[in-house]
């Protein structure tokens, strides 16, 4: 999986590129939104990770420029804008989730795992990122018909549920 990380802060991109890296996903990380979106132009991405508060270029506008020429990969935004309405306008301009500073990365792993089950990027993804922080990843037959995702988080009531497949047809 590859995924593009969108952060200016040197603390935090380390702590996301390091806990993300290793067996993991392909983290290539951008400091600003020109690098950030020139990558986007150049390299097919699952998902991405986008800070509004970007240099030279801010994360809605790149979302938007993503949105405008049909880019479809999922967006999680994570930000220290605590203002509603920056927030509400990075899920207008169409990203999928947002998570706020500061973070918990079991957290932003969530929030992650659950962009990617809803984008149908599939469950060896997920897995992949779990199994890389700790997590257990365990299914079971929901009542939908499809197959109910439970993630076990390291640490006391630590977990996360979610619907990750549809049956067919």
């Amino acid at each position: 999986m590859r995924l593009l990380l969108a952060e200016d802060d040197i603390m935090i991109g380390e702590g996301i590129e390091e806990a993300l890296r290793a067996d993991g996903p392909l983290v290539n990380w951008f400091r600003d939104g020109v690098s950030a979106e020139g990558a986007l132009l150049a390299t097919r991405y699952d998902i991405v990770l986008l800070d509004l508060g970007l240099p030279r270029k801010d994360g809605v506008a790149v979302l938007r420029s993503m949105r405008a020429r049909k880019d479809r990969t999922p967006v999680v935004i994570v930000t220290a804008r605590d203002q509603r309405e920056e927030r509400v306008a990075g899920l207008n301009a169409d990203a999928d989730d947002n998570v706020l500073k500061p973070f918990e990365m079991d957290q932003l792993l969530a929030r992650i795992q659950a962009v990617l089950r809803r984008s149908g990027i599939g469950l060896a993804i997920v897995n992949q990122i779990a199994v890389r922080l700790g997590a257990t990843v365990g299914l079971a037959k929901a009542a939908s018909g499809g197959l109910s995702v439970h993630v076990r988080l390291p640490g006391p009531g630590s977990s996360v549920a979610g619907h990750a497949l549809a049956p067919p047809g």
